[in-house]
């Protein structure tokens, strides 16, 4: 079971948490700690004094990237597969290149640096804020004609076409909830 305990600073959260873990470990069952990564040494030491070895032992604790490299190697996606952000700029690149006659406002700089970087941070924001092509689309239906609304239509074209190509060439076997939610918000 996942719980997240939440509240303000002084607001007894870290003290919660030890006794809950203390609980379980005296109850035999084992117990997964996610912290951030400047805070995993500290946590461990803390179980130790709190727990003793043996309890300790029951208790793992690990980081976010930690968990997330596990999970990669878990489900077949070493961390050498993971696409960085040299790959990301060629994939936008190409996606530009590619659609590039149906451009107009970005038609001129499709291959300026900046553009790149600057389209890859939009969509990047665009996901963190579960903002998909399909919502860009139907946004744009509802708009006047505007500059903004053309340049939100190429965003869209850019977004459609970056998406198609990172998920042509990176495969999502394994996470077959995730390729499904990948693919009903039509980014694959």
């Amino acid at each position: 079971m996942l719980r997240l305990v939440t509240g303000r600073i002084g607001s007894g959260k870290t003290t919660r948490i030890y006794n809950e873990i203390e609980n379980s470990v005296e109850q035999g069952r084992a117990v997964t700690l996610i912290v951030p990564e400047q805070y995993s040494f500290h946590t461990e030491k803390k179980m130790l004094e709190l727990l003793g070895a043996r309890g300790a032992d029951k208790v793992n604790v690990v980081s976010f990237s930690f968990l997330a490299s596990n999970l990669l190697k878990k489900y077949g996606l070493n961390s050498k597969s993971a696409i960085d952000d040299s790959t990301r700029a060629l994939l936008m690149s190409v996606a530009l290149d590619e659609i590039g006659d149906d451009l107009q406002i970005y038609s001129r700089h499709r291959y300026s640096p900046a553009v790149i970087v600057q389209m890859l941070k939009t969509i990047k924001d665009f996901r963190q804020c579960s903002v998909t092509p399909d919502l860009i689309e139907e946004t744009i239906g509802k708009m006047e004609p505007s500059l903004l609304r053309d340049k939100l239509r190429e965003v869209m074209l850019v977004d459609r076409t970056y998406s198609a190509r990172m998920c042509s060439r990176y495969s999502l076997r394994g996470f077959g909830r995730a390729q499904g939610f990948l693919r009903s918000g039509g980014l694959c």
